[in-house]
């Protein structure tokens, strides 16, 4: 059976390249009768990759029973749409989860796992029970036996919630897993009190700093580690769900997802466990919502480029979820609108995405193709030129013009988006520009300009130097 692999920017199925220009369709919101005349319009469009999520808190009935095949609702057939899929020809990006936030209730999975966080004991025995359910349905349908599955995503958008387990996690009045993780990371608590300008007595007394007031710069410490500590729980949640899906036989490339600002996930650090990471980008109208919105796009994906092997977006807006675009002041999504979007995301670097969502479904709309599967003509029109254009360009083969490198400390980036400004004025003045890793050494070019924030590590001190040096 053929190797999976990512390299060249591209997913190769043995000797077969295959660019991550695809979008979403989510089978259980769509009738079963419709399914085909949906995945035809896909077809006809051009694209050629079909991605979705799997829902946990549908499959599963009643506690400790799932259903795949449609028995109890015909939605639940997801083997009759994995057949469907692999009948007309598409490659397949499968995402079980366990979560899946998609607008569903609980975030895709059952009260009884959304009462307890991602590290707690409770959940992560209910989470590998439905991965032992679901994981050997799909497999059989993995490139490597034949099938048309390419990659599996695990989990979705990563955080720890702290607005939601505040307490169990330790960020409340009592003490918790932030406390676990402090010490941890300091070898005792004089050291603690060194770095924090504190005298707790043990490891038992601090408190996390959720917010940091701009008169109260001397809590800047203390407020990193916080950050450091959602950051911390991301890769712990990470490991278990690669771990998992391995031990579980998902012999395919495992992809994870993020939001688009670094405050909830080390990007790169994901990518150390998982085979690629991309992130979701959901701007408003022609990035109309503040002067800084296309710029921040931008950023984003010249951020992926940094330590990706394929920089990818793995939500790439299409249509908006039910009150989302008054919400989210992303307001009616227009032709030139997806024209914009893709074009900057091409500009930035992007070399694939996935439409989300392609189709519409229950408390979505605005997407290019309906329910029924008919399209919103013109929309329809402007996906399928895209299409055409990005298999002409063939983004995967370009290579960015750029002598302009920026450095960044990702941690305070995420923290206090320090280097904002030097961003802005290069966006201002349309230079376009690489982000350069002083750990990995990743997009190096001769013009490099710091914009990390007002301290640095060691390490990247010393990759800093070393830079200068040669």
């Amino acid at each position: 059976m053929p190797k999976i692999q990512i390299k060249d920017k591209k997913v190769w199925v043995g000797t077969i390249p295959i660019p991550l220009l695809g979008g979403e369709v989510h089978y259980w919101r769509l009738p079963p009768e419709n399914w085909r005349h949906v995945l035809a319009r896909v077809k006809e469009m051009g694209v050629n990759v079909v991605a979705t999520y799997i829902c946990w808190e549908f499959h599963e009935f009643e506690p400790g029973h799932f259903d795949f095949i449609g028995k109890t609702e015909t939605r639940r057939n997801l083997i009759g749409f994995l057949d469907l899929l692999t009948e007309m020809g598409f490659w397949i990006i499968i995402r079980p989860g366990p979560y899946i936030y998609s607008e569903w209730v609980n975030a895709g999975v059952p009260e009884v796992a959304a009462k307890v966080h991602r590290l707690d004991p409770e959940y992560l025995v209910l989470a590998r029970r439905y991965l032992e359910a679901v994981l050997p349905v799909i497999q059989p349908y993995f490139a490597t036996r034949g099938g048309r599955i390419i990659l599996c995503q695990a989990e979705n958008e990563l955080d720890c919630w702290p607005h939601m387990y505040t307490e169990a996690l330790g960020l409340g009045k009592k003490a918790g897993l932030f406390q676990s993780f402090l010490e941890k990371r300091y070898d005792s608590i004089a050291e603690l009190n060194r770095k924090w300008d504190s005298s707790y007595r043990d490891f038992s007394q601090p408190r996390a700093v959720l917010s940091l007031p701009p008169e109260r710069t001397a809590l800047l410490p203390r407020y990193l580690d916080f950050y450091r500590f959602k950051h911390w729980y991301v890769l712990q949640a990470s490991r278990w769900a690669v771990d998992t899906f391995r031990e579980l036989g998902v012999d395919i490339p495992i992809m994870m997802n993020t939001i688009p600002v670094h405050s909830n996930e080390p990007w790169a650090d994901m990518e150390q466990i998982a085979d690629l990471v991309g992130t979701d980008l959901y701007p408003s109208n022609t990035f109309r919502r503040s002067p800084e919105e296309h710029g921040h796009f931008l950023e984003a994906v010249r951020y992926l480029r940094t330590y990706s092997c394929l920089p990818y977006i793995c939500e790439f807006e299409a249509g908006i979820w039910h009150g989302g675009h008054r919400e989210n002041e992303t307001g009616v999504l227009e032709p030139n609108h997806y024209r914009m979007a893709a074009v900057s995301a091409l500009l930035a670097g992007a070399a694939g995405w996935n439409w989300y969502m392609l189709v519409n479904r229950d408390n979505w709309y605005m997407s290019p193709i309906q329910e029924w599967g008919r399209v919103r003509v013109d929309l329809f029109s402007v996906f399928s030129k895209i299409v055409e254009v990005f298999k002409q360009i063939n983004p995967s083969t370009l290579v960015k013009l750029t002598e302009v490198a920026v450095t960044i400390d990702p941690l305070q980036q995420a923290a206090k988006h320090h280097g904002s400004d030097l961003l802005q004025a290069f966006y201002q003045a349309d230079i376009d520009y690489e982000f350069f890793d002083v750990h990995t050494g990743q997009m190096k070019k001769p013009f490099l300009f710091y914009g990390g924030g007002a301290w640095l590590d060691r390490e990247s001190q010393q990759g800093l130097a070393a830079y200068i040096e040669n």
